[in-house]
């Protein structure tokens, strides 16, 4: 009876930076209602801030095929230099940035596409496809998708520094 107040708790220890214990919450959750598609997504989001990628990936992708589907979640990214930033997140999401940061840019890619297919504003997957391209020096493409995220979020750290770095003149193409 007190699940819908655990989650509340899980994601506010997300939102507060405290990873280890939204992923302690979260995975009780998980435990006491099998195949809940938000618990499953915490854990993953809270592993995957924790640069526990393969567990991160197993609850995310378990999170998508569950009956009870993961709702949108706002979360908040922190930008040492410039402060934290409020951002919407979905499971899909995540774990195109699990396959970025776990370097398989090919596999991201084809997530943050299902994602932005799911919601075409999703500005945290259009910087993960971003910075995919960025990555392997398609420079005019990943400009392109900041310059997308940049009408929806402008003021975004990815967003701005995306822009920055990918102005033309600033490398390859």
């Amino acid at each position: 009876e007190y699940a819908e107040l655990g989650m509340d708790l899980g994601w506010a220890y997300a939102r507060w930076q405290a990873f280890p214990l939204a992923e302690r919450e979260f995975t009780e959750l998980a435990k006491q209602q099998p195949g809940e598609g938000d618990a499953l997504f915490g854990s993953g989001y809270a592993q995957y801030k924790q640069n526990k990628l393969p567990e991160a990936r197993r609850n995310l992708s378990q999170a998508l095929k569950s009956k009870s589907a993961p709702t949108i979640r706002h979360v908040w990214v922190v930008f040492p230099a410039m402060g934290a930033y409020p951002i919407f997140a979905d499971a899909q999401t995540m774990l195109g940035w699990v396959d970025l940061v776990g370097g398989d840019c090919g596999r991201a890619r084809k997530t943050f596409s299902l994602a932005l297919e799911e919601n075409p504003e999703m500005v945290s997957a259009m910087t993960g496809l971003a910075a995919c391209h960025q990555k392997n020096g398609e420079l005019s493409k990943a400009r392109d998708w900041y310059v997308q995220a940049a009408e929806i979020y402008p003021e975004y750290p990815a967003v701005v520094t995306g822009l920055q770095a990918t102005r033309p003149g600033q490398g390859k193409r």
